[in-house]
């Protein structure tokens, strides 16, 4: 994925998304799945519990290769 800054064409390879709750949590399964590297900000350990097994259960239905490991999941 690439963007124009000052006409210049900047690669995009990190993504940052902060809130995960319906939206973020989309933006964020969304751009994983486009090959992105994502970084979520929650609020609270619940939150980032409950957007991990969304996520890896919508991934493990698509039956693409995109994964989420633990080691993604900052606490």
């Amino acid at each position: 994925m690439r963007t124009r800054e000052k006409g210049i064409v900047v690669p995009i390879e990190r993504v940052g998304v902060v809130g995960c709750g319906l939206m973020g949590g989309g933006i964020a399964e969304a751009t994983a799945r486009a090959g992105l590297a994502v970084s979520v900000v929650a609020v609270d350990y619940s939150t980032v519990d409950r957007i991990s097994a969304r996520m890896s259960a919508s991934l493990a239905r698509s039956g693409g290769d995109a994964t989420l490991s633990d080691s993604h999941a900052y606490h």
